[in-house]
Order: structure tokens, then sequence, then C-alpha cells
């Protein structure tokens, strides 16, 4: 793919990256730090405020990613993106694909509602939320669900984003939608015809807002996992606190 002057220059900012592997009794641990050339006219934009929503994930994820700015590492993901010949035109695609299925334009009705804390992270579906009632005929189902979460900057606005995407699902793609109580917090569920996917979303204490998909999770959240991620002895061996504060993390259980 060939790059423009403007691309060409901001690769050139970049002065280095270095990497370190530790093997400890723990596992295997990765530090890496890259930086730019001295007097570099790009500046990395780093919000070391990601330790509050890992609070909000229950103790059984199997995989988790946190952040300080979701708007600001999708930005930085663009520009990294466009300036490498090799990377996908995977940015692309994506404002095109949420442009073609949900009407929403990734740049103008998302991202600036993003622009704090997030959490993406896969939760497995407990044994009592995956029963079906005795009349029914067992359907395929999802044994895990995948969750976002993000501390909006805007309620009010997150909201008209909730109700436009309520009004999609039910009218363009057949799904339920049904404002119901969970936990005695109030949340929407979509179900599909097909069966075996559904999603939630609602709210969680301090304008956390939460989207689920896939096998219904919401229920290990909403409104606080009994307990948490971080307080497991798995989590607090893998991911120590001497980096503290940190700008995010990623935990994978593959045990």
């Amino acid at each position: 793919r060939s790059r423009s002057p403007e691309q060409l220059a901001d690769q050139e900012q970049r002065q280095g990256v270095a990497t370190t592997v530790t093997l400890e009794p723990e596992g295997i641990r990765f530090q890496s730090v890259s930086w730019l050339k001295p007097k570099s006219e790009r500046k990395y934009k780093v919000k070391n405020t990601a330790n509050r929503l890992p609070r909000q994930l229950p103790a059984n994820t199997l995989l988790a990613l946190s952040g300080g700015n979701l708007a600001q590492l999708w930005q930085d993901y663009v520009q990294g993106a466009a300036s490498n010949p090799l990377a996908p035109n995977f940015p692309a695609n994506v404002s095109a694909g949420l442009q073609a299925t949900l009407g929403l334009d990734l740049e103008e009705d998302l991202l600036p509602l993003m622009g704090s804390e997030f959490a993406v992270a896969l939760i497995p579906a407990s044994e009592d939320m995956l029963k079906l009632p005795e009349n029914l005929q067992p359907l395929p189902t999802l044994g895990a669900g995948v969750v976002l979460m993000f501390l909006s900057s805007d309620r009010s606005r997150t909201e008209k984003i909730f109700q436009h995407l309520d009004n999609v699902m039910e009218t363009r793609y057949q799904f339920l939608v049904e404002k119901t109580q969970l936990n005695g917090q109030p949340v929407v569920n979509w179900t599909s015809p097909l069966a075996g996917v559904s999603a939630t979303h609602g709210w969680l204490e301090g304008n956390i807002a939460f989207l689920t998909l896939g096998a219904p999770i919401a229920s290990a959240i909403v409104p606080q996992p009994p307990a948490t991620l971080i307080q497991t002895s798995l989590f607090q061996q893998v991911v120590p606190d001497r980096i503290n504060p940190r700008n995010g993390m990623f935990f994978l259980d593959i045990e």
C-alpha cells in the first residue's frame, strides 16, 4: 500500500523499541518500551487511570483487557496503521462495517463518549443461566460472553446511542428487545430469533456503561460481582501491583 508524505513523516518520528523477557516462578514476563526521536513533533498521550473497571469483573473472568482511554488508543492505532504499508486496512473496515450494520459513525458517534477508562472481558456463563425450562427443546448455546465496559463522558448521549441500537436490533434484525430488571437494576435485553445469542446493556455505578454479547453473563457483573478478578491469587500473580498507576492491563487464564 502506498503512503503519503505525511504518513512517511509520521513513521520517521519513531526512534526505537526494546523488549525484555524474564523467566520467573509464576511464568514469563515481557516488558517493553518504545520512544520517539528527540524533539519529535509527535507526543504520546498517556493516562495512567486504568484501575477502576477491572474491579467490576468477576473472579472467573477468562480474558480481560483494560485501558485508560479507548478513543486515544484507537487514534494511535489508526495513525500507526496508516504509516505501515504491511498493516491491513482494519480501521477503515471497522468504520464501514459499523455504518453499514448499525448506522453509527465510529469517529462522531462512539469515540467521543469513550475518552476514559474501558475494559473488554470474556466471562463464562453460569450453569443456572444456561438451563432451559422443561417444556423447551435444547438449543445451541454459547458457554461464554463478551462484555464491553467504558466510563461514559456523556450519559445522556450514551443513552441515545443505546436507544438507537435498540431500534436497529428490533426493526432491522428482528431481535426481541425488552426492558427489564436484573438484580434490582434496569437493563435492556436483546434476544436473537435464532436463539443461542443474546445481549444486555445498561449501567453500573458511576456512569459505567456496559454491553454484553453472547451467553447471558450480565448477572455476573450487575450490580457488582460477589468476588472480583483482582482479588484472585492468579490475577495478583500475573498482574503484580509493582506498576502502579498503570495505563492498562491484559489478563488471560489458560488453565
